[in-house]
């Protein structure tokens, strides 16, 4: 265990984007900073879970990878030569006589400082594990180790005008497209990891074995053939996002 002392301006608990671009301001104001996460890398909840999935959110980006996010952030920082304290869980917090803040880590570091920012979030992720006796992988940090392996889940009818589009925001991979009043699973980027089924507060989305086979087939279709209105078939773009609502569907929806 470390028996590190650290003496800093401002501590900061949590190294995801928030405590990454704390760490560039109060180093850009002329304070010493340390950042300390449990996590083993830099990026919090994206660089464990979604590095490889486009973000929304972020002011000034329509769009960003979130592994593109986190290394813009530290390079952003890396001028002010933060220290970063990965692989430490903040355990105990006291106060020394000149009312300085002492945190002690899990891992035995102890880091005395004037400010303690804490940006840890406030969501704690657990995937029960009858889901993952299941193969479900909620964390997928990188997609290229599902490379080739089959589609395992369909979106059914009960999507049919109604596209909560939450298994969007979930997907890993932006492997869920938009058709008029659907949404598809493309079966050729897909990576089972069945973060989509979890999210869908429709129950829409189910594995394959236990789909309506006309569906089953009918979200192949989407992409193998030319859909109403276009010259050549979908395929696998790569990515939904910048396709957009794709404002058409199969015959099998169109008709329902």
């Amino acid at each position: 265990m470390s028996q590190l002392t650290d003496d800093t301006g401002v501590l900061i608990l949590g190294a995801g984007p928030a405590g990454l671009y704390g760490a560039y301001y109060a180093g850009f104001r002329g304070l010493t900073v340390t950042v300390m996460d449990v996590l083993p890398q830099l990026g919090g909840q994206i660089s464990a879970m979604y590095p490889e999935k486009p973000i929304f959110d972020i002011a000034g980006f329509l769009s960003v990878r979130g592994r593109d996010l986190v290394d813009g952030l530290v390079a952003q920082a890396e001028p002010y030569s933060p220290r970063y304290l990965l692989g430490h869980q903040a355990a105990e917090l006291t106060h020394d006589a000149d009312g300085l803040s002492i945190v002690r880590s899990d891992q035995g570091a102890t880091v005395r400082a004037k400010a303690v920012v804490i940006t840890g979030g406030v969501v704690h992720f657990h995937v029960p594990a009858v889901a993952r006796r299941k193969g479900l992988e909620y964390f997928v940090p990188n997609p290229s180790v599902h490379t080739d392996q089959t589609m395992a889940y369909v979106i059914g009818a009960s999507c049919v005008d109604i596209m909560d589009r939450s298994c969007m925001e979930e997907c890993p991979v932006d492997c869920i497209y938009e058709g008029e009043r659907k949404l598809y699973i493309n079966p050729m980027e897909c990576i089972d990891c069945g973060a989509c089924e979890v999210a869908c507060p429709e129950q829409a989305i189910t594995v394959d074995r236990k789909a309506d086979p006309d569906f089953r087939e009918d979200n192949r279709h989407f992409f193998t053939e030319v859909l109403p209105g276009r010259d050549s078939t979908l395929g696998s773009p790569g990515g939904a996002t910048p396709l957009g609502p794709l404002g058409v569907d199969t015959p099998l929806v169109s008709a329902r």
